[in-house]
């Protein structure tokens, strides 16, 4: 995906979000910082994500499955920019770093 197709993405989401009251659309800072994100996975020409949804809770978060589903990752943007990465194998997490601790 490039630049414009990542901000139409955004602005769906923001569209989809205003929808449902119950749901905080993507504050400022995690839509600046899905901005960064989605420059780098341009830039580096990583695979486009399985997905890309927000949290309900100001944030936006990419999900990538592999293609037999054993292997999955999360990075979500919180509403305050920083990031949570969580890793499964099999389901089960096997690495989470929410910008803070890291677990394994």
């Amino acid at each position: 995906m490039d630049a414009q197709e990542y901000q139409d993405i955004l602005d769906d989401l923001l569209e989809k979000v205003r929808c449902y009251d119950e749901l905080d659309p993507p504050t400022l800072h995690s839509q600046i910082v899905f901005g960064g994100i989605a420059n780098v996975l341009d830039a580096m020409k990583i695979g486009d994500p399985s997905s890309i949804v927000p949290n309900g809770d100001g944030g936006i978060c990419f999900e990538w499955h592999s293609k037999d589903r054993r292997y999955a990752i999360s990075l979500e943007v919180m509403d305050d920019g920083k990031l949570d990465l969580v890793i499964f194998e099999d389901c089960k997490i096997v690495f989470r770093f929410d910008g803070e601790e890291r677990t394994q």
